[in-house]
């Protein structure tokens, strides 16, 4: 009978699915003023596979220049961080 608060589980069996693509993914971004939010974009996106950005900047465009290396780092920590090659 179950607790409302507790429960059991046995793990019958484990594997590790290989993360090998035949392509790449590839994002186009329009970058916001606030740059906090460009890093988090690529953080997350970088995290869930996405292996390639391009920021689209605009004559309308609110933020006229990105930091790339910063924007490198970041996405390179994550990478670590999701045990990406």
């Amino acid at each position: 009978h179950s607790h409302p608060k507790k429960s059991m589980v046995t793990i019958l069996r484990e594997w590790e699915e290989p993360r090998k693509r035949t392509f790449l993914l590839h994002i186009a971004f329009s970058p916001t003023k606030q740059m906090e939010r460009n890093e988090w974009f690529v953080e997350k996106a970088t995290e869930i596979g996405i292996d390639r950005f391009t920021p689209i900047l605009c004559s309308y465009s609110e933020r006229k220049e990105i930091k790339r290396e910063r924007l490198d780092k970041i996405a390179i920590s994550a990478m670590k961080q999701s045990q990406q090659s």
